[in-house]
């Protein structure tokens, strides 16, 4: 009989854990072996990635769970929060800085209409629906996973999620029959 073999002590920092961990994750994700999980959560189609894990409604996309309409929809609201001057940023703006008055004017309307334009939107759902824009802003806007969004209305991760979902089709509906988008 031979000697137990010793387990070897990890001497990785925490920064080479995770980018051992990221260069692992890489190199899985180019292999052609597809389980049928990752497929119904919608982020492969065929043999190829397709959307970013992080972004809800990415995937609701990609997997078909959200109709023209609502994805019609939520890119209207999309825009106005970007015209708005609301939209979330990674990085500062560097916009151009121009002399001419029309084009500062300009922006000036549309901004303002924009926030006309979502402050009407947030009216059709106030009182007791309230808290169903608050879920569809979260997740189209701040990009909250689901489960955590939809966590605020009740229990358990995969319901919440379910629940989120039903909750930005909801509104998003509702605002393309009143927007006519």
């Amino acid at each position: 009989m031979g000697k137990a073999r010793k387990k070897k002590q990890d001497t990785r920092g925490p920064l080479q854990r995770i980018l051992d961990a990221d260069l692992v994750a890489n190199d899985q994700s180019v292999l052609a072996v597809i389980t049928d999980e990752q497929r119904a959560k919608g982020t492969y189609q065929g043999e190829r990635r397709i959307v970013n894990h992080h972004d809800p409604v990415m995937r609701w996309r990609a997997s078909g769970r959200l109709s023209d309409s609502q994805q019609r929809s939520i890119d209207h609201v999309r825009r106005l929060w970007e015209l708005a001057g609301l939209q979330q940023r990674v990085t500062a703006t560097y916009e151009a800085r121009s002399s001419g008055g029309s084009s500062v004017e300009h922006n000036a309307h549309l901004k303002i209409d924009a926030r006309e334009d979502l402050h009407r939107i947030k009216g059709y759902f106030s009182g007791v629906l309230s808290p169903y824009f608050d879920i569809f802003e979260n997740v189209c806007r701040w990009g909250e996973p689901a489960g955590v969004a939809g966590s605020s209305l009740g229990f358990g991760t995969r319901s919440a999620q379910d629940r989120a979902h039903t909750i930005v089709c909801f509104v998003a509906d509702y605002v393309a029959m009143k927007e006519g988008v």
